[in-house]
């Protein structure tokens, strides 16, 4: 995500033949995806949770356009054979809307 930022704040003009960006390794920061997507319209910017969890990406969400900054951005859901699990500190499963620990499975 830092390099996402540093690239919509300081030089724009890389996503002038860009048709889908991913912001990826942090947090997706609203006010940038925002920027982007006032700057670039149509561009479709995904937001990747898991790189170093999973090599890769283990859940992604495309962000909408809006006319203000998100709030938050949630990680998205999770890409086939990638099952996520939220465990207790016993390594339990979570009831919905409790508080645990993220858990990537599967492939990769």
């Amino acid at each position: 995500a830092s390099l996402f930022n540093y690239l919509t704040d300081e030089h724009p003009e890389t996503f002038d033949s860009v048709t889908t960006a991913y912001t990826v390794g942090e947090a997706a920061s609203p006010v940038h995806v925002h920027k982007l997507h006032s700057a670039r319209p149509g561009i479709n910017v995904i937001n990747g949770y898991g790189p170093a969890e999973a090599m890769i990406y283990a859940t992604t969400h495309t962000i909408e356009p809006a006319n203000q900054p998100h709030t938050a951005i949630p990680i998205g859901t999770p890409l086939v054979n990638k099952p996520l699990y939220v465990l207790d500190t016993a390594l339990r499963l979570c009831a919905p809307g409790a508080t645990g620990e993220l858990y990537v499975s599967g492939d990769g």
